[in-house]
């Protein structure tokens, strides 16, 4: 329960899961503590290992998509995020369901925090033009205008096959129950 001094900012259940996933492929697995509140909506925290100090080290996340100039360790999240190995990032979507729309951010591991790489977004056409939305990437705080089938090709093979990799999200162990073993024939 190391990682309590970390989640002040938990606002959506309180975590009972995590998963294990190498997010930067630096060789160390970084540890995806998770829990979901209402709805379809959670919170989740990325810790690592440093192994020349030994230490277990919470990621900072700072300015995030719903909160400019944030700088805790904990992000909303609508479901839950997956890995995304070509990128070397974790992928989720902090308001909606990303296959009905919305906005889905590509996250990487950058020394002590993670940064968003790019963001992807399905937005209403403010522009005049064609249509009644519009797809975009955003990268560097860069705006472009993409297709509607290069925005899938970041989520989707095809539409049935999402790229990213679902991650193995397991019940946190009871603190009480750590170490125990049950012996065969005994309740």
């Amino acid at each position: 329960r190391e990682y309590q001094p970390y989640i002040s900012d938990w606002e959506n259940g309180t975590p009972s899961e995590y998963a294990l996933v190498d997010i930067d492929s630096n060789g160390i697995e970084e540890m995806i503590l998770y829990g979901k509140g209402d709805y379809q909506y959670g919170n989740f925290a990325v810790f690592t290992y440093d192994e020349e100090t030994g230490l277990v080290i919470a990621l900072a996340c700072p300015d995030n998509y719903l909160v400019d100039s944030y700088t805790g360790y904990v992000m909303q999240v609508y479901g839950k995020p997956s890995y995304y190995p070509q990128y070397n990032a974790i992928c989720f979507s902090e308001e909606n369901n990303p296959s009905i729309g919305q906005t889905s951010g590509f996250w990487i591991v950058n020394g002590n925090q993670l940064d968003e790489s790019f963001r992807i977004m399905v937005k209403e056409n403010d522009t005049g033009g064609p249509g009644l939305i519009r797809y975009v990437l955003i990268r560097d705080g860069i705006e472009t205008e993409i297709s509607n089938e290069e925005y899938n090709a970041f989520l989707w093979t095809n539409l049935a096959e999402p790229v990213g990799e679902s991650l193995d999200y397991k019940p946190i162990p009871d603190a009480n129950s750590v170490g125990k073993t049950s012996s065969p024939g005994k309740d």
